[in-house]
């Protein structure tokens, strides 16, 4: 249903874990949101992604919802591309680590860890893929939800007998 040429930088900012957050985050200045946050890289429209969640109710709440929007967006990023893999030539999620400690479109971060989207991107990237695509992301309630499910398979041979549920 989109038409997409060559998805470059496509990612969202999160965080590191909290134990990361601590090593380079004063202790009295880990929350709530302060100046030392965009000093490290955190804009504004991070704050837009964590409340489709609701509004955090603490650090580590903040920190699971941005994580978890980062790594909804590059997996559906990934999967929109490989979905359309004879249209699109390809997908560059934004970006593999992080230059210094900060708040970051990062898989991994300053200190080597994976962050969720890590996960999520290497399962998008699977040789195959079972995927749907949908005209929007948001629903009301008594809606329909309707998608087309496409099966994306970079491997070799054909597959055969093929059974998914849900």
């Amino acid at each position: 249903r989109r038409a997409v040429g060559f998805r470059s930088e496509a990612g969202l900012q999160s965080p590191p874990s909290l134990d990361a957050l601590k090593r380079f985050l004063p202790a009295d200045e880990l929350w709530p949101l302060r100046p030392v946050h965009e000093y490290h890289r955190l804009m504004s429209q991070t704050e837009r992604y964590t409340n489709e969640y609701g509004r955090p109710a603490g650090l580590e709440d903040w920190i699971r919802k941005l994580q978890l929007a980062h790594a909804i967006a590059l997996q559906f990023n990934v999967e929109t591309c490989r979905a359309k893999k004879y249209a699109t030539s390809g997908v560059l999620p934004w970006q593999w680590n992080e230059p210094w400690p900060g708040i970051c479109w990062s898989l991994v971060d300053w200190y080597g860890g994976p962050k969720p989207a890590a996960y999520y991107c290497q399962r998008a990237f699977a040789p195959v893929r079972i995927t749907a695509d949908f005209e929007k992301y948001k629903w009301s309630a008594g809606e329909t939800w309707a998608a087309d499910v496409i099966v994306v398979n970079d491997r070799a041979e054909a597959l055969e007998r093929l059974k998914a549920s849900a």
